[in-house]
């Protein structure tokens, strides 16, 4: 048995032997995508992973491409499986998602080669997301149901981060015809799973724009302008003031101007003691 077939059937058996509900190991550096965990676990940069797993830069990215992993096992092990995997096939994708978490196995400027088209669009411009579990049913079936609700916040994510219309997701189909994603295409959910991750952007809309109305302090409502009417009153109002004062001068008693006389006359007298 050759290496790579020998690491081949290890990696199933042990899909095999943990089942649908294997333990995933908790790693650090972890970051949220609409609300789904993405833990870094960027693939080994050695030098057969970066011959056949690591593609050339983007140019840009222009679509997300949704597939099924086609096997039980989690992120984790697809991860591990890939990283590890010598048969001398091309094959890779950006991010592995399951009921817990998504792991991001290759940086977001490189291409994977995960459409089968070569260096067409599917593999030359755009993100390949692997939704895990699609073969988990029965009493194991919610494991792929949260896989698929995840895979769906990763994608519309990115479709938001990249400025995407939803005519750019993808399914693995398109590009080479392919039966990908296998669990979404049997049951005939393409349309609705398209309709979800639109639903999924827009909700997503709402809040932040709930989230910046609540952080913007309001201002003060400017005061309206004065009209020709109201300027004319307060300049009639300034006039007023000093007339009036001017006519109270003029209205003093006889008495009081008689009195001021008679200090203008005799300063003395005036100033002198009453007796």
């Amino acid at each position: 048995m050759s290496k790579s077939r020998f690491l081949f059937v290890g990696a199933v058996l042990a899909a095999l032997l943990t089942g649908c509900r294997s333990v995933q190991q908790h790693q650090p550096e972890v970051t949220y995508r609409y609300g789904v965990p993405v833990r870094q676990a960027i693939l080994d940069p050695n030098e057969y992973n970066l011959a056949h797993k690591y593609g050339p830069k983007f140019e840009k990215v222009d679509y997300i491409t949704i597939h099924n992993t086609w096997n039980y096992a989690p992120a984790l092990f697809e991860r591990t499986y890939l990283n590890n995997r010598r048969d001398g096939a091309s094959i890779s994708f950006h991010f592995a998602v399951d009921e817990k978490e998504a792991l991001q196995v290759l940086p977001l400027d490189t291409r994977a080669w995960h459409a089968g088209d070569g260096n067409g669009p599917g593999n030359g411009r755009s993100i390949g997301i692997e939704i895990c579990r699609s073969r988990c049913i029965g009493d194991d079936e919610p494991l792929y149901r949260q896989a698929e609700e995840n895979g769906a916040h990763l994608a519309a994510s990115l479709l938001d981060q990249y400025q995407l219309p939803m005519s750019c997701l993808r399914k693995h189909q398109d590009w080479t015809g392919k039966y990908c994603p296998h669990r979404i295409l049997s049951e005939h959910r393409w349309e609705s799973f398209k309709a979800h991750v639109k639903q999924i952007r827009n909700e997503h809309r709402i809040d932040a724009a709930k989230s910046v109305a609540a952080t913007t302090p309001v201002k003060p409502a400017a005061k309206p302008a004065a009209t020709p009417e109201v300027k004319k009153a307060k300049e009639a109002k300034k006039e007023v003031k000093p007339a009036a004062a001017k006519a109270v001068k003029e209205t003093a008693t006889p008495k009081v101007k008689k009195t001021k006389e008679a200090k203008n006359a005799n300063p003395k007298a005036a100033a002198s003691p009453a007796k």
